[in-house]
């Protein structure tokens, strides 16, 4: 009995192997940037008030990515460019405003059947909806030690719903002579709630969202 009940254990964790490694055929995986990793020097948020004014979104050293799981074991990356928008901090914070806004046509997971299909009717509609935006209405600090959230509006195809984005400044740095800000952070959506509802067996319903953004000053 014993070992008959080995073998059963044995066969299914085959099975699940042989499932990863032909999933992984379909969906793929590419590299997620790691804004953490490619900042070693930020330890926490700087005090986002030294940054008041404008200061426009520079989407060449930008990047916003999304993960989200694709079975039980595999998960699918991916990203957008076409970043474009402005951001206004003020001295109250809480006045500060973002517009922001990316193009769906520029998704991105690593392979090009996928992509192609993420276009689609059945996740963005990309020719209805060509872009994704963000108006934000406010920020607010969370604590002490300057970690921030950014409340405001976020449409994707035709839905648009009030979210809050936690987030990190990470202070000003100087490129090239000029000014630049940087804000990290990362976001859990899920994307029934924008009408992105296609569905498959094993396909997860939340995606991770994580940002850098950088923006020069105007």
């Amino acid at each position: 009995m014993c070992k008959l009940k080995k073998k059963g254990i044995s066969f299914l964790i085959t099975g699940m192997v042989m499932c990863a490694l032909s999933t992984s055929f379909i969906t793929g995986k590419i590299a997620e940037k790691n804004y953490h990793a490619d900042n070693p020097e930020i330890t926490r948020s700087a005090d986002i008030s030294e940054a008041a004014g404008k200061w426009a979104i520079d989407d060449s050293s930008s990047s916003i990515s999304f993960k989200t799981r694709s079975n039980w074991v595999l998960k699918v990356k991916g990203a957008m460019t076409g970043l474009k928008g402005n951001i206004v901090i003020t001295e109250k914070i809480e006045d500060s405003s973002v517009k922001l806004s990316m193009e769906t046509n520029t998704v991105k997971s690593g392979i090009k059947v996928r992509d192609n299909h993420l276009k689609t009717e059945q996740f963005f509609a990309v020719e209805k909806y060509p872009e994704i935006t963000f108006k934000g209405i406010g920020i607010f600090e969370v604590n002490k030690e300057y970690k921030y959230i950014l409340k405001g509006d976020l449409t994707i195809k035709d839905v648009t719903k009030t979210i809050e984005i936690p987030f990190d400044y990470n202070g000003i740095q100087k490129e090239n002579g000029m000014e630049i800000v940087t804000f990290t952070g990362e976001v859990i959506l899920n994307r029934f709630d924008y009408n992105v509802d296609y569905k498959m067996f094993g396909m997860g319903d939340d995606a991770t969202i994580s940002f850098t953004i950088k923006a020069k000053k105007i």
